[in-house]
């Protein structure tokens, strides 16, 4: 291979590179700033094909606040179940009672509920195609 072919590689992959990196940035949103005085239980920054979830552990009763940032143009159906719940899907059974969130959310955002001490299930589904989501699990008494 020429120097002149390589270098000319070498400064179209650079520019790939950035236009690439421009396009993911401008396509992502920014997590809201999280609550004053609240402790983050779990977060994450993921693709969302099929679906994505977490586990969590909420230590006292008071409000639980999921913020989110999900890929422009794109949305996500977020779930939040009861331990129970969970281990009820898991086993392929019916879970009882509603879920303690469930909303199709896009953009940017923050959801609240007040909660119980116990363990709870978060997913994200409905993805499609790789959707970027940022998320962050918070707790305040």
């Amino acid at each position: 291979m020429s120097y002149r072919l390589a270098r000319r590689a070498c400064v179209a992959l650079i520019v790939f590179g950035s236009l690439l990196a421009s396009t993911f940035s401008a396509s992502t949103q920014s997590l809201p700033s999280p609550p004053s005085g609240a402790k983050v239980l779990a977060s994450g920054d993921t693709s969302v094909t099929h679906g994505a979830g977490s586990n969590l552990f909420v230590p006292n009763s008071g409000t639980f606040y999921l913020d989110y940032a999900v890929e422009s143009g794109k949305e996500l159906m977020l779930t939040m179940l009861t331990g129970e719940q969970y281990q009820a899907i898991s086993a392929g059974r019916k879970p009882e009672g509603q879920p303690v969130m469930k909303y199709m959310v896009s953009g940017s955002g923050t959801r609240t509920v007040s909660i119980r001490r116990g363990d709870y299930f978060v997913a994200f589904t409905q993805g499609g195609t790789g959707t970027r989501l940022s998320w962050r699990g918070s707790f305040k008494n």
